[in-house]
């Protein structure tokens, strides 16, 4: 039997006993919770209005008098979660899910930041998934991946702005083809302060390596970088000589310490920063729906430090396989991430 209302559980004691004891269990992220005992499952879901409205969905399981229930209807969906479950976990594709996912709760702020952060990584993202089918293809035909440089032995270094949708409007001297002597006072002024703006966000777009505390780490580890000319093109472009990327090949005894460097290296601070945002409008929430902020603060630090190690180190691992092995141990990455979260909820 399907009950709408708790009201309608006067006659069952001990479901509404049940009901009570559930309720007071449930999780704000989560959106159902089941309770089972020897004669009743009890479904708890939480309402996408995010009020406290539930349906309950009591089935007698065993009962002599009562006989009605209804076929089980699998959702296709559901049926196949299990296994694409993974799948599902590819940095654009849990993007997608995370936006969809905020907007079904009424978390509009969180739904647009991260859909501001999928569009800015949109261009990257899709880039890496035609590198992953380049590799695959050229693992078929027998003619090999072009490499940009010897991927197994050096990185080169994150960027939160470089192959973004902000890539060319970044760079400060897109626009030194204006007359700056037909500009009125205002726009001079304005002219040099968008320019200085983005000189100063492309000195904060660095890898951890790349900070002071990055660099005080890789004298610690004793780890020495030999610094390795890329294709690939820097945001900085003057017009006069290509500005390329250099790649760090790492050496060491230390297979950790190397390790360790080649994670800091694949860490964007401006991606962490990001992150972190995330994070705070997640605790923000979790406080407006009754939650402990210091309980909700120290699970949103959980979080980040295990999203920002996992992203690094397996990135680390995996990419000196190439693009496959870089999509494949990001997807893993989040993929663990998501199991840690469920278990500190």
């Amino acid at each position: 039997m399907n009950i709408q209302a708790i009201n309608s559980l006067n006659n069952y004691p001990k479901i509404v006993s049940d009901y009570n004891s559930v309720r007071q269990k449930i999780v704000p992220k989560e959106k159902s919770v089941q309770f089972r005992n020897n004669n009743f499952e009890i479904k708890v879901q939480r309402q996408a209005n995010d009020i406290a409205q539930f349906i309950i969905d009591a089935n007698l399981k065993s009962s002599p008098k009562i006989d009605n229930k209804e076929p089980k209807k699998v959702d296709v969906i559901e049926k196949y979660d299990g296994h694409l479950a993974l799948l599902r976990k590819a940095p654009m594709i849990d993007r997608i899910d995370y936006v969809i996912e905020k907007l079904k709760c009424g978390e509009y702020v969180s739904a647009s930041t991260m859909a501001i952060l999928s569009i800015v990584y949109g261009p990257e993202d899709l880039r890496e998934v035609a590198s992953a089918y380049k590799q695959i293809k050229s693992l078929f035909s027998g003619k090999g991946l072009v490499e940009e440089y010897d991927y197994r032995k050096a990185q080169h270094p994150a960027s939160f702005f470089r192959g973004s949708v902000l890539h060319k409007s970044l760079n400060p001297f897109s626009a030194k083809n204006v007359d700056l002597d037909k500009l009125s006072d205002f726009g001079k002024w304005w002219h040099k302060t968008v320019a200085n703006m983005k000189i100063w966000l492309l000195e904060k777009d660095k890898a951890l390596i790349d900070t002071k505390v990055g660099k005080k780490i890789v004298n610690i580890l004793d780890v020495k970088i030999e610094r390795i000319k890329t294709p690939i093109e820097e945001i900085l472009q003057d017009g006069t000589t290509k500005n390329t990327v250099h790649a760090y090949k790492f050496i060491s005894d230390n297979k950790l310490s190397k390790l360790t460097v080649r994670a800091m290296t694949r860490t964007p601070v401006l991606g962490t920063v990001a992150d972190a945002t995330i994070e705070t409008l997640e605790i923000i929430n979790d406080i407006k729906d009754g939650e402990n902020f210091f309980e909700s603060f120290a699970k949103a630090g959980v979080r980040l430090v295990s999203s920002t190690a996992l992203t690094g180190y397996l990135g680390a691992i995996g990419s000196k396989a190439g693009p496959i092995g870089t999509l494949g141990s990001l997807t893993l990455a989040t993929y663990i991430n998501e199991k840690i979260e469920q278990a500190i909820e």
